[in-house]
Order: structure tokens, then C-alpha cells, then sequence
């Protein structure tokens, strides 16, 4: 109860001071998902400096030397949280001059958004991607601590980009948030489209073999695979991909079906040495890149309940799901729509399932229908007009002239 009292107390008069110091904020700052440089704050982004959308400086958190997209922005860390509390009241501080503070993940800049106010300033979250598993307030595996946790983000965020209106009040009712606040002007960074030049797959093989230091040849197959995030266990307990008896017998399958398999883990969870091999490739050993960066000079993405696959339901790309653990998973954490969205892909369930996958060259007729049906359902805006809409609504709420 007097930590509860102090934070108020702290939120209070943090308050008064951004509001009586700051009163003539200006300028934004994006922070992107996992502190990098990427996905829709970097789209949105580049979008305002091409157009000059938005007369303001853009400044970005974290390093960004090493990110030439970036070039032209302004950038300071974010402090780690051992350093010492005159470091952080700084920091908090330097974020109090920002009229739009934009992230991708609810709990980004948490530590300082708590004590700035809401009072002529934007905290606008752009949804990294549209969730499948049960979450927010709604997700089972969470403690009531947690949950209480998850019902202030509504409030935290005066404004959350949606893809579509289905989205828009599956986001309200899970994060506690007004419908008002969740506007559908998403997603910000490209999809995947039907068709794509063969200067663009190129382009993409050559991205591929320059960061993952492989030689391809046009004839090569590529495979990712981006298995989710299982916050709600300590434990991943993972067999040999795709039910073979060894790690050497599915290179040896690759190897003899002319593939490559880069195995995408989710943010920047460290390899395990044991399951790598000539065509078995481990994205985490280099900096993420984004996908859509790559997805033209892709063939197939396996997933097992990330929604990942989602963006790229018009692509060319074919869809596998190897979900191992479905009935585990099920009730730990549940899912947010209904299981009918992994008919838009192959299911796999052994290696035999995984070969099949390798030798598929289209898609079925149902497929393709639950492709567009999906698509259709969860994305409304084409990525220029996501773009110009986060543009424009940002204008209007934030008062940018």
C-alpha cells in the first residue's frame, strides 16, 4: 500500500512538472520493437521524413548508428534500469519535450510513460503484429497482479493502431482501452503482395546471402521458420524440427531437396549449437532484420502459432504449421480467433509432412479461399494508406499544423 502511495505521489508531481515546464511540447519519438529500429515505427518513419508529413524533429531511442535508414534523426539510449536514479529522472525528463512518444509493445518505455501525462501529448502504440494467442486481461496463464497490470494499458495509450475493425475491439476489450482510441490505420509496414518482380526476389536472395553468409543458387528453396514466443513457460522442451529422428537427417533431406531452412526464433534468443548444419541456419547469429525485407526471395514460412504468417496471406509465399504441443498450448494459453486460420497452410505433423511441404509448388483451392477470407477479415487499408492515415490522425489529436 505505501509503494502504491509513493508511485501516485511520484506520478503527481511528475505530472505538474510536465505540464508546467513542458507545456509547449513539440517533436516525436519512436521506439522500436525490442529497442531496434524496425517494423512499423521504421515505416511510419521513413513515411514522415520522404512526404516532410510532419514538420517536427524525429528522434529515435536506442543506438542507431549502424541503421543508415534512420539517417537524419536524432537518437538516445535508453538507460538500463541498474543505473542510478538521477540518470532515469533525466531521462524522464528529455521524454517529457515529446508531443508524440510512439512504440510497438505495450510494456516499451513503461518504466518513464507511467509518469507522463496524457494532457497534449500522444502515446500512440503501433501493434507490432496481430496476436493469436489469448491476451491482455484475457490471457489464462496470467496472475491477478499481471492482469491488473494489463487493464491500465487502455489508459497508458491515448491512441493504439488497428488493422481493422475486427481487430479494433478484440485490442479494446484485452488491454481495457475506449474503442475511440483504437483507430484502424494499420499496419504501417508493407505486406506481403501476390506478385513480385524477379529484380526484387533477387534482391532479396542477395540480402540473404550477404547477412547469413550462404551460397545460393537461383534453383534453391527457401524456408523460414518462426515459432512464437512461449512467455507463459520457463521451460522449451522443442523435439528435432518437423518430427525428424535427427538433426542430421532433416539437413540431409534439405541438402537432397536443394533447401535451405533459416530458423527465425523469436526476437534474439541465443542458437543452440547442436541444430545447426550446412543448410540449417540461425538468424539470431546476426542483427533482425525484417522479414518483409526478405520475403520476396522466400518460399515457404512454417510457423507454429505466431501470427507472423499473417501479413503474407496475399503473398506468394506457402504456409506450413508444425504445432508439436497444440493441446498444451491450447490450454495454456488459448487462442484469440478461431483455429480455422491455420487452414490457410499445410499442417505438419512429421517428416514426411515436412517433405510434402518441400515439394509443393501451389496452393489448393480451399486454401487460397481461406487466404483471402482472412486477409480480408483482419487487414482493411493498403499499406500506403496506413501510412497517410497514421499520418493524418496523428495531426489531428496531437495538433501538428
Amino acid at each position: 500500500m505505501l509503494k502504491v502511495s509513493f508511485i501516485y505521489l511520484l506520478k503527481v508531481m511528475f505530472g505538474l512538472l510536465d505540464l508546467i515546464f513542458f507545456s509547449k511540447k513539440k517533436d516525436i519519438i519512436f521506439h522500436g520493437y525490442l529497442g531496434v529500429p524496425s517494423g512499423n515505427n521504421l515505416a511510419l518513419f521513413n513515411y514522415i521524413k520522404e512526404h516532410k508529413a510532419i514538420q517536427c524533429d524525429l528522434y529515435w531511442t536506442g543506438q542507431t548508428n549502424n541503421w543508415a535508414s534512420t539517417s537524419g534523426a536524432y537518437a538516445r539510449a535508453t538507460p538500463s534500469r541498474d543505473v542510478s536514479l538521477f540518470v532515469h529522472v533525466s531521462y524522464l525528463f528529455f521524454l517529457m519535450r515529446f508531443k508524440v512518444i510512439i512504440v510497438e509493445s505495450a510494456g516499451d518505455l513503461s518504466f518513464y510513460t507511467r509518469f507522463l501525462s496524457n494532457q497534449r501529448r500522444i502515446k500512440l502504440l503501433l501493434i507490432h503484429g496481430f496476436t493469436l494467442k489469448s491476451s491482455g486481461i484475457l490471457a489464462p496463464n496470467l496472475t491477478k497482479e499481471q492482469i491488473k497490470i494489463w487493464s491500465q494499458v487502455g489508459r497508458t495509450f491515448n491512441l493504439i493502431s488497428v488493422s481493422s475493425q475486427f481487430e479494433k475491439y478484440m485490442v479494446s476489450s484485452t488491454v481495457n482501452a475506449s474503442p475511440n482510441n483504437c483507430v484502424v490505420m494499420g499496419p504501417q509496414r508493407q505486406m506481403g503482395t501476390s506478385t513480385c518482380k524477379e529484380s526484387e526476389r533477387s534482391e532479396a536472395r542477395r540480402l540473404l546471402q550477404d547477412t547469413y553468409a550462404v551460397n545460393l543458387d537461383n534453383d534453391h528453396q527457401i524456408i523460414f521458420y518462426a515459432p512464437t514466443h512461449r512467455d507463459h513457460t520457463q521451460e522449451l522442451k522443442r523435439p528435432v524440427l518437423f518430427g525428424f529422428d535427427s538433426v542430421l537427417q532433416l539437413n540431409e533431406e534439405l541438402i537432397r531437396s536443394k533447401a535451405f531452412l533459416f530458423v527465425r526464433e523469436h526476437g534474439f534468443s541465443v542458437a543452440d549449437g547442436d541444430y545447426e548444419a550446412s543448410n540449417i541456419i540461425y538468424t539470431s547469429k546476426v542483427e533482425s532484420i525484417d522479414f518483409y525485407l526478405l520475403y520476396a526471395g522466400v518460399d515457404g514460412l512454417i510457423t507454429d502459432y505466431s501470427g507472423i504468417f499473417l501479413e503474407y496471406l496475399s503473398s506468394h509465399i506457402k504456409l506450413g504449421f508444425w504445432q508439436y504441443d497444440i493441446l498444451d498450448y491450447r490450454q495454456a494459453r488459448g487462442f484469440s480467433i478461431s483455429e480455422d486460420v491455420f487452414k490457410t497452410g499445410s499442417q505438419i505433423s512429421d517428416s514426411n509432412n515436412f517433405i510434402e511441404f518441400l515439394k509443393l509448388t501451389s496452393f489448393s483451392r480451399e486454401m487460397r479461399a481461406s487466404r483471402e477470407f482472412w486477409h480480408d477479415l483482419l487487414y482493411e487499408n493498403l499499406t500506403e494508406d496506413s501510412l497517410s492515415l497514421t499520418v493524418d490522425e496523428i495531426k489531428r489529436r496531437a495538433e501538428f499544423f
